[in-house]
C-alpha cells in the first residue's frame, strides 16, 4: 500500500492548513462517515463514495479535502485510516484535551454517559453538581489546579451567571455551552440549543402538514 494515500500534502504541521468556517463545520461530518468505515472494516473509499454517504458533491468533498491538504491516489482513492487520522489532527481532536462538566445532575448524567469525549480525544477529568455555592467553589479549585482546557457548561438560572463569573477568571481555552443562555466570551464558545432544535423540527413539520 501506498503510505502517501490520503497524508497530507504539506510538509508543515496542521497549523499549516488554512480551512474556511464552513469546511470547519463540515470537519465532525468527515469524522463520523470515517469513523463509521472503519467500524465497518472498509478501509478504502473514494470521493465518490464519500459523497453519497455525506450527501455532498464528489467535487466539493476533492476540494474541501485539498483545503485540508491532504492528497488521494489516481485509481485508488483515500486510505481511510490514514485520511481519519489526518483530518483529527487539523480538528484538533488528537491532543488530549481535558474537560469538565458543571451542571445540573441530569444534564451531567446525560453527558459524562456519551462516547463523545473519548471519540473526539477529549479527556472527562471530573464532574460537578451546580447544586450549590461550595459546589462553585469546589469547581473553581479544580479548574486552576489541574489546567482544564474545556468547560461543559449546563447549568441552569442563577447558577449560570455565578459559573460564568468564574469561568472568565479562569484559564480556560473553550465552553461547550449547554446552559439558558448565550454565552458571548473571549473564548472559543458553542452554544447547544436543545430547544431551538426542537422548535425547528416542530416548525418543518407543520410547514409540511
Amino acid at each position: 500500500m501506498n503510505k502517501n494515500i490520503g497524508k497530507k500534502t504539506s510538509k508543515n504541521n496542521t497549523d499549516s492548513v488554512s480551512v474556511s468556517k464552513s469546511m470547519t463545520m463540515r470537519l465532525p461530518f468527515y469524522l463520523r462517515t470515517l469513523r463509521g468505515l472503519l467500524e465497518n472494516n472498509s478501509y478504502r473509499t473514494s470521493s465518490t463514495e464519500l459523497a453519497k454517504l455525506m450527501n455532498l458533491t464528489a467535487s466539493q468533498i476533492r476540494q474541501d479535502l485539498s483545503a485540508f491538504g491532504v492528497s488521494g491516489l489516481k485509481g485508488y482513492g483515500y486510505d481511510v485510516k490514514t485520511l481519519y487520522t489526518s483530518i483529527l489532527d487539523i480538528a484538533g481532536v488528537r491532543d488530549e484535551y481535558s474537560a469538565v462538566i458543571l451542571g445540573t445532575k441530569e444534564m451531567i448524567t446525560m453527558l459524562s454517559a456519551r462516547p463523545v469525549f473519548i471519540k473526539q480525544g477529549v479527556a472527562l477529568k471530573n464532574t460537578f453538581e451546580a447544586s450549590s455555592d461550595s459546589a462553585l467553589i469546589n469547581f473553581e479549585h479544580y479548574c486552576k489546579n489541574n489546567s482544564i482546557d474545556i468547560v461543559v457548561l449546563a447549568t441552569e438560572n442563577s447558577f449560570t451567571k455565578k459559573a460564568v463569573d468564574i469561568i472568565k477568571n479562569l484559564d480556560i481555552k473553550g465552553v461547550w455551552n449547554f446552559s439558558d443562555i448565550k454565552l458571548d466570551l473571549d473564548i472559543p464558545v458553542k452554544n447547544i440549543w436543545i430547544d431551538d432544535s426542537l422548535m425547528a423540527l416542530c416548525f418543518e413539520l407543520n410547514q409540511k402538514n
